[in-house]
C-alpha cells in the first residue's frame, strides 16, 4: 500500500506545519512504508491530485486528509468510486466537525495509529456534481460561516467565527426554496437555517443534526423557520446540545427529516456551506451514496457525545 498525505498548507503555519511532516517523514521511515507528502493549492486542487492519482495507480492507495473538513471533504471527493482507494483524516484544520462524530481529535493525529488501521465503509453525499461528506448548512449558520471565512483575513480563526455570528444576528438572513424529498413535493420554505447532515456537527462543535447516522444511508434534513433574535437566544443553547428537538413547545419552528435524496430550487442565488467551504448556487440536487468511500478508524475510537433520546419529531416520506 502507497501512503499519500494530501496536506493543505493553510491549516498550519510555521514551526507548527514543518515539525507535522517531519513526524511524517519519520513514522514513515520507520514502519518502512512507500509514501509521499502532497501539498495543495487553491480550491478543488486537493480533489483534482486524488482523483488523477487514482485513475494512473491501480496499487492500494490511502490518502490522509491533513486539514479541516474542507480538505477532508476535497479528498473524499476524489477518492469516490475508486476501489483501491482508502481515506485517513488527520484532523490539524481550524473547523473539525467530522471527527466529532467518531471520537476526539488526538485520536486521528497518531499517525502511526492511521497507518496500522483498517478502513471501513462510510455514507457519503452527492450535491450535484461533487460530494460531501458532513454537512451543507444554508441560512444563518451558513452565513455566519461565510462570514467568518471572510473575516479570517483579518482576524484568527475562533475570532472569525465570533464576528461572524455577531454579524449574522444583526442581519438575520433568510433562505427562500421550494423543495422536493424523496420525489414529494414539498413546496416552497422559508427558513432562518437548514442542514443537510451525514454527521451531526457543524460550526465547531455544535451537535445539530443530533440523529445523524454515517452508515445508515440517510441523509437528516432540518428546516427551522424564521425566529425573533430573542427566541433565537432561547434556542442557541439546545442547537448546540442537540436537544431542541426534544421540547414539544419548539416544534412550532422546526421539521426534521430522514431521507435518501432532495431538491432545492432556490429563489436567487444563495449562499450555502458545505463542510466549511462556501458555495453560489441557483440549485441542489443532494443524494445519499451509502457506503461510498472507504475510511480509516483507529481502534478503539468512540464518540464521547451521549446519544439524543428519540424525537416523535424526527419524519421520513417513504
Amino acid at each position: 500500500m502507497r501512503h499519500i498525505f494530501v496536506l493543505n498548507p493553510a491549516a498550519g503555519k510555521g514551526n507548527k506545519l514543518s515539525s507535522f511532516e517531519e513526524k511524517i517523514h519519520a513514522i514513515a521511515k520507520e514502519k518502512k512504508i512507500s509514501y509521499e507528502i502532497y501539498h495543495t493549492g487553491n480550491v478543488g486542487d486537493a480533489s483534482r491530485f486524488v482523483r488523477e492519482y487514482c485513475l494512473r495507480d491501480k496499487e492500494a492507495l490511502r490518502f490522509y486528509a491533513c486539514g479541516g473538513d474542507g480538505t477532508l471533504s476535497e479528498v473524499i471527493g476524489g477518492a469516490v468510486g475508486f476501489e483501491n482507494a482508502e481515506v485517513a483524516v488527520v484532523p490539524i484544520g481550524t473547523g473539525n466537525d467530522f471527527v466529532r462524530s467518531l471520537g476526539k481529535n488526538e485520536d486521528f493525529l497518531d499517525v502511526a495509529a492511521q497507518m496500522d488501521a483498517k478502513a471501513q465503509p462510510f455514507d457519503v453525499i452527492r450535491r450535484n456534481d461533487k460530494y460531501c461528506i458532513n454537512m451543507i448548512n444554508i441560512g444563518f449558520d451558513g452565513e455566519v460561516a461565510a462570514r467568518a471565512s471572510e473575516a479570517k483575513r483579518h482576524v484568527p480563526g475562533a475570532l472569525a467565527y465570533i464576528c461572524g455570528v455577531i454579524g449574522e444576528f444583526f442581519k438575520m438572513s433568510t433562505a427562500k426554496f421550494r423543495c422536493v424529498i424523496d420525489g414529494v413535493d414539498m413546496g416552497e420554505r422559508t427558513v432562518q437555517l437548514s442542514l443537510y447532515a451525514n454527521g451531526g456537527f457543524c460550526g465547531g462543535g455544535f451537535y445539530a443534526a443530533p440523529y445523524a447516522d454515517l452508515h445508515d444511508g440517510l441523509m437528516d434534513v432540518c428546516f427551522i423557520r424564521p425566529v425573533s433574535r430573542l427566541e433565537l437566544i432561547r434556542l442557541i443553547g439546545s442547537y448546540r446540545k442537540g436537544t431542541y428537538l426534544l421540547p414539544e413547545k419548539n416544534s412550532k419552528y422546526f421539521e426534521y427529516y430522514k431521507c435518501s435524496e432532495i431538491t432545492l430550487t432556490f429563489e436567487k442565488p444563495q449562499r450555502i456551506c458545505i463542510d466549511g467551504e462556501i458555495e453560489v448556487c441557483d440549485s441542489l440536487h443532494l443524494s445519499v451514496v451509502p457506503d461510498g468511500v472507504r475510511m480509516v478508524l483507529p481502534e478503539g475510537v468512540k464518540s464521547s457525545y451521549e446519544k439524543i433520546p428519540e424525537s416523535s419529531h424526527v419524519k421520513t416520506l417513504v
